[in-house]
């Protein structure tokens, strides 16, 4: 039996989100109540003179699936830097998980990964900024709706994770590749391993059946001159999809992270470039000695200390050591 198919014995009409019910309702036409419709699409059925309600009828229409399926949810990340650090240096600015009928969590999660996306300003042709996303919407949507779509929801230790870094963004999911599906053939062969669920999200108008989605994220990345989508098979047990920035996006997003800083953001625009380097360096870093800057910009020592006293003076950065002639002392930018 597949899992679609398996009865939920703890589920009742009582776990079910009537909101969820109406909208597939009204999108068939139906006039059907909500257990005869539920009826009508398999995802109520009968064992032993018992009537039950399906996985799929779970995982589409229960309020929170994950009372009866621990791990069908989704847990977005968004982590401060390019790797996720643990204990006292942990990184991880926020950690929201979804946990609604699969129709939901794609749209909510939609919404909350938009509001975490940048989008990054440039001199177009005409002179005029342009503004331009971090990453093609549909790229990560479709990898989004993909991974929720076609996950083996018979794993039951694992969720589907999205996460945020600062140069890429990863979406794990529970599960091999479905059917005779290989990292080779995705961009030109379709099976879908839930054909229920994968039915009712493309009559909510969220699943293309045809055959174009992964296709279309290769095109799109490559129209935003980002390098290619890399998908994998972590340890056999997950399909990955990494989606990565590009180099002069990570370099504005340093400098937007940087501009927090009140009294650098006000003193911005009146550094020139060389100064502006030295800021990013010792803001990237964290520390940089005299001889380190002045190896970074190549210019000589006499000039980076020029140029370190005038950010001094302007109360950006301050110096670590035993004294001033501390030939070990670091300057790092002021909180």
């Amino acid at each position: 039996m597949d899992f679609e198919d398996e009865i939920v014995k703890r589920a009742t009409l009582d776990d079910i989100d009537e909101e969820m019910v109406q909208m597939y309702r009204e999108r068939l036409n139906s006039t059907q109540t909500t257990h005869d419709l539920l009826k009508a699409r398999k995802f109520i059925v009968k064992e032993n003179d018992k009537e039950y309600i399906t996985s799929a009828g779970v995982l589409l229409f229960a309020k929170d699936p994950s009372l009866f399926l621990p791990c069908a949810r989704v847990r977005i990340l968004k982590i401060e830097g390019t790797e996720m650090q643990t204990g006292a240096n942990m990184n991880v600015v926020k950690d929201i998980t979804f946990s609604l009928p699969l129709y939901k969590v794609i749209t909510q999660a939609e919404e909350f990964i938009k509001t975490q996306l940048r989008d990054f300003n440039h001199l177009g042709p005409d002179g005029k900024f342009v503004s331009i996303p971090e990453y093609p919407e549909f790229a990560w949507t479709e990898g989004l709706v993909n991974a929720v779509t076609h996950r083996n929801y018979s794993i039951s230790g694992e969720h589907i994770k999205v996460m945020l870094y600062d140069d890429r963004l990863e979406i794990i999911s529970p599960g091999k590749l479905p059917g005779l599906i290989t990292l080779d053939t995705m961009k030109i062969e379709r099976f879908s391993r839930n054909p229920q669920i994968s039915r009712v999200l493309f009559e909510l108008n969220l699943v293309k059946e045809l055959n174009e989605g992964v296709k279309r994220i290769y095109r799109e990345m490559k129209e935003f001159f980002l390098d290619d989508p890399e998908y994998s098979e972590p340890n056999g047990r997950s399909v990955k999809l990494v989606l990565r920035n590009n180099i002069v996006m990570r370099s504005k997003r340093k400098t937007e992270t940087l501009l927090k800083n009140d009294i650098l953001n006000n003193n911005w625009q009146g550094l020139n470039e060389l100064e502006k380097q030295m800021i990013l360096a010792i803001h990237d870093r964290g520390k940089m000695t005299t001889s380190e800057l002045s190896e970074l910009i190549s210019r000589d020592r006499k000039t980076v200390q020029r140029k370190l006293k005038k950010l001094q003076d302007l109360d950006l950065i301050t110096w670590i050591g035993t004294s001033n002639k501390d030939p070990r002392k670091v300057y790092v930018i002021k909180k």
